[in-house]
């Protein structure tokens, strides 16, 4: 993921389900990477492995600019797929 790539966010890190139980799907709302935030490595060895587990699901932070004109900040990447990749000579 870089920035200038489109994006839609998904529901890969939690499922939102309704009142009934039902599984809500994710929004269809496109958006565009305006900053990527590359965190430092924790110090691993310090973390449990349910800290562990959660750094590598998140990936890295990134904020997006929705169709709507909402900044949505510090999302986690994975949370988000690809939908147009920015082309470098662009």
């Amino acid at each position: 993921m870089k920035v200038g790539d489109i994006v839609r966010q998904n529901n890969n890190l939690f499922g939102v389900k309704d009142k009934y139980g039902l599984e809500v799907p994710a929004p269809k709302t496109l958006g565009t990477v305006v900053a990527i935030y590359h965190l430092e490595d924790p110090d691993l060895e310090n973390l449990k492995d349910w800290q562990k587990k959660w750094f590598d699901k998140l990936g890295v932070s990134v904020d997006v600019l929705w169709s709507t004109g909402k900044v949505s900040e510090n999302m986690a990447s994975n949370a988000l797929d690809i939908v147009c990749e920015q082309n470098e000579d662009s």
